[in-house]
């Protein structure tokens, strides 16, 4: 099992989902800083707890998880995360390297991301992209 994580930030764009998301999170020990379901919201979220862990689906509501990743990157630069989805096509083609688990998903599976993540605490998963950290400087 891995150690603790003391805030954890989890985005997913179904109300019901999230928090079950957040209930195992719990039950494995951790700790959830903020439940999101939108782009901004995660963004804002991140921001305010400067999470140790990111837990982020690739479709919010409104928003995308992975321009979402990439706007916290580009302001408070690298965090461990995961992509949790029940359709991974997208990340796996726009970010290949990224951590990903397809829901529904196992405990044990869960755990096994999240190690890996962990494990990528200096590698960013995301890069910014010039018109992404344009429109993050003229907003900060």
């Amino acid at each position: 099992m891995t150690e603790p994580i003391t805030s954890i930030l989890v985005a997913d764009d179904d109300e019901m989902i999230g928090p079950l998301i957040g209930d195992i999170l719990g039950c494995l020990g951790h700790t959830v800083c903020a439940i999101v379901t939108t782009e901004d919201a995660a963004v804002v979220a991140a921001v305010r707890h400067r999470p140790n862990l990111i837990v982020m689906d690739s479709r919010l509501r409104p928003g995308d998880g992975i321009e979402a990743m990439d706007r916290i990157v580009a302001l408070i630069g690298p965090v461990p995360h995961i992509f949790i989805s029940g359709d991974l096509h997208d990340v796996c083609k726009r970010v290949p390297e990224a951590i990903t688990l397809k829901k529904p998903f196992r405990i044990e599976q869960i755990e096994e991301a999240i190690h890996c993540a962990m494990e990528t605490v200096d590698t960013p998963q995301i890069r910014v992209t010039p018109a992404v950290a344009a429109s993050v400087s003229s907003t900060a």
